[in-house]
């Protein structure tokens, strides 16, 4: 498959996915778009949408540039949230992406949605 309808290919599985409510300790159930866990999202994501892929380490978060990691500041975020209506800036997962045939993505989730690029040697 070239690897711009690999690109295509990976942008609508990530455009079918869709928010659940969450529910934490402190708070009700939030039904909302509001982006509090970026990294299981597109975890779940890549483990549901795997078909194409290359596994580990090919295909893997890049837990240094992404946030909230520790349990302590995911409730803070979502307590964040909840107040002001919108998600911090700072809330983003990225991804390395590997395809089958050896071309490496770049996926990044942040309020903005899903962007899917080309930024790794292989391209």
């Amino acid at each position: 498959m070239p690897r711009y309808q690999a690109e295509i290919c990976v942008k609508r599985h990530l455009h079918r996915h869709t928010y659940h409510p969450i529910k934490t300790k402190n708070m009700s159930s939030l039904t909302s778009n509001l982006l509090l866990d970026p990294i299981e999202e597109l975890q779940q994501v890549l483990s549901i949408n795997s078909f194409g892929l290359a596994p580990s380490p090919a295909t893997q978060i890049l837990l240094e540039s992404s946030f909230p990691i520790t349990d302590e500041d995911k409730v803070r975020v979502a307590t964040d949230a909840v107040q002001k209506g919108k998600t911090d800036e700072r809330v983003k997962c990225r991804a390395k992406v590997g395809l089958l045939e050896g071309d490496i993505l770049e996926v990044s989730l942040d309020s903005r949605g899903y962007t899917v690029s080309c930024k790794f040697p292989t391209c």
